[in-house]
């Protein structure tokens, strides 16, 4: 199957979405301006920008795919959602996974359909705050609604971490030595099951995109196992974290 077409603003996937967001019309704080109304009210959900970013960052040498800039109500949302443990934001942000994922395949081939998501991993210590890897759970929230429109998309955690210090705070080149040499394909991942994953069209996917550096360390340790990263997708790109390609 060759890459997805550019769809106008209904797609099959943004037709299913609606019953993904059906989620946040029950009565919460709005993530954005706080008001005591739903998950996000319309005023902020129209504040949100509506075209993808591409753009290179300062580690890598892949170019990154992201659903919008680290800024407002979508910054705001993926705080929440990350340390806040506000599982009501995720069809939001698995919404706007799956646009930075269609983007970034329009750009490359999808051999035989098959598009496997592969989140960067979490740390043990990420994993017992966060009820698991989040992104991970992002990654299933964008292929539900991929699946809509027929494409098949799958997640698939293949990358272990070793432990690491938290990131938050660091300058560029602090974060590049903190995940240095950290990540490494699953063991348990058999000879003949990492020859099937190379066949597929593997996208890289985190959910924020300061320097590159961990985007760029799982790449490298998936080549490592045989597998070449077809595509990078995150939900935000963090201002100045790269050069805008387009």
């Amino acid at each position: 199957m060759g890459a997805p077409r550019a769809r106008g603003p209904v797609t099959a996937w943004a037709a299913a979405a609606a019953d993904e967001l059906a989620e946040l019309v029950i009565p919460r704080a709005c993530v954005g301006c706080g008001a005591d109304t739903v998950s996000v009210c319309g005023h902020c959900l129209t504040g949100m920008a509506t075209e993808t970013i591409t753009a290179l960052p300062r580690y890598g040498t892949a170019a990154v795919t992201a659903a919008g800039s680290y800024t407002g109500v979508l910054r705001a949302a993926l705080v929440a959602f990350k340390e806040s443990g506000r599982k009501d934001l995720a069809p939001l942000l698995g919404l706007q996974l799956a646009r930075a994922i269609i983007t970034c395949l329009q750009e490359i081939p999808t051999p035989g359909g098959l598009v496997l998501l592969v989140p960067v991993p979490a740390t043990p210590k990420a994993r017992r705050a966060r009820d698991g890897n989040h992104v991970a759970q992002l990654c299933e929230e964008a292929a539900q609604l991929l699946a809509a429109d027929r494409l098949r998309v799958h997640t698939a955690e293949l990358l272990t971490v070793r432990r690491h210090r938290d990131q938050v705070g660091f300058g560029a080149r602090s974060r590049r030595r903190n995940v240095r040499g950290s990540h490494a394909l699953d063991t348990r991942l058999t000879p003949r099951a990492r020859h099937a994953v190379s066949q597929t069209t593997t996208v890289l996917v985190d959910d924020i995109c300061t320097t590159g550096a961990t985007l760029a360390e799982s790449a490298r340790a998936l080549r490592a196992g045989g597998i070449l990263p077809c595509g990078t997708a995150v939900i935000a790109l963090a201002p100045g974290s790269g050069s805008l390609e387009r």
